[in-house]
């Protein structure tokens, strides 16, 4: 049996985890498995199955050109889509490709294997920046999260809050550095959250976690776990997202400070152009500017966002503010030398020099 396991060419910061999962799986079945990215015009087998994977909406324009290729040029193969815009738009990509076998979710069985090892060096071959994480075991301990913001997927594609009974095995001991995607380990029963953290601490890996821990759950158990661990740079990662979380948030990030953590272990996710006003977005973003740590604006996008155009603008926000806000807080350190009103100003007196010269012409 072929498998063909393809990745749209889409902008993909980490290895693909669901299609080393695959590769496992396929191999373990003694099946022939080869991994490409995005259109490959020259396969050197004919494929019995091609699994297509989908990241954010958002990319729907290649990941419909990706389907519809293999579906033309390879009609005689059973195509299966799953990832994260197929469980968010299953209906969607039925109708606009013709494709019947959609997977929504995650599954345990995956959930359970480790990635492939020669697959994850084909992914570099096609992707030669993901060779900055090859020294990284990538795993889940648990799925889900109890919180079910309405701005966030994971109540879709990980609707159930379980623990995966075999994380231990997952990790690959022989890399120097783990990066777990837990959506929010802190939501989990304290004897998981112990259990991971104790074993990080006993194997002396350098830890990143992908995806944020809830402050507003964390007591002081927790934080001298944390404490213990050794942080990659930007690996401890909390969220600021609206001002229900004022005065947690402080207080526990102090804390965490106080007890020892470095201020370069922490990234801010602060969500911004929801239901916030521009004066509440920029208080989040400096209550981490004041302790020294880094916020992370992240705007908010709809769900079913089909194009990277910016079409959700919240009631206080306009495309204009939303842009140059991103900006101050993420390109360049622009919140570190200057206000944002003289960034607007600055900005303001670029885009008018670059209007006059266009009247130029």
């Amino acid at each position: 049996m072929n498998i063909l396991l393809v990745e749209p060419d889409y902008i993909l910061k980490y290895h693909n985890l669901g299609l080393l999962k695959l590769a496992t799986k396929y191999k373990k079945l003694r099946y022939n498995v080869h991994y490409v990215k995005g259109i490959e015009n020259k396969l050197f087998f004919k494929p019995d199955t091609i699994c297509i994977s989908t990241m954010f909406t958002y990319y729907s324009k290649q990941t419909f050109e990706c389907i519809e290729y293999y579906k033309r040029n390879y009609p005689e193969a059973n195509i299966i889509v799953g990832g994260i815009f197929a469980s968010l738009m299953p209906e969607l990509i039925k109708e606009k490709t013709g494709v019947n076998d959609v997977r929504v979710g995650c599954f345990e069985e995956l959930d359970c294997l480790p990635g492939d090892k020669d697959t994850m060096k084909e992914m570099e071959t096609f992707t030669p920046y993901l060779k900055k994480w090859n020294d990284f075991s990538f795993l889940f301990t648990t799925r889900g999260c109890p919180n079910k913001c309405s701005f966030c997927a994971v109540k879709t594609l990980e609707p159930e809050t379980k623990i995966i009974s075999n994380w231990r095995e997952l990790i690959d001991y022989n890399k120097n550095n783990i990066m777990l995607f837990d959506n929010n380990l802190t939501a989990l029963p304290f004897s998981h959250f112990k259990d991971v953290c104790e074993h990080l601490i006993k194997i002396k890996k350098i830890i990143f976690f992908h995806n944020g821990f809830d402050v507003r759950l964390m007591n002081e158990e927790h934080m001298k776990l944390l404490c213990k661990i050794k942080w990659y740079p930007g690996g401890l990662r909390v969220a600021f997202d609206n001002m229900s979380q004022d005065g947690h948030f402080q207080k526990k990030v102090s804390r965490l400070i106080e007890l020892g953590i470095p201020k370069s272990a922490f990234l801010v996710f602060t969500l911004f152009n929801f239901k916030d006003t521009v004066e509440e977005a920029m208080y989040r973003c400096n209550e981490s500017k004041k302790l020294g740590i880094r916020p992370y604006p992240c705007w908010y996008r709809e769900l079913n966002s089909l194009d990277k155009k910016i079409t959700s603008i919240g009631e206080h926000w306009n495309i204009d503010l939303i842009r140059k806000f991103h900006s101050y807080w993420y390109l360049a350190g622009n919140y570190k030398y200057k206000t944002f009103e003289e960034f607007l100003n600055e900005n303001n007196k670029k885009t008018k020099q670059v209007l006059e010269y266009m009247e130029l012409f």
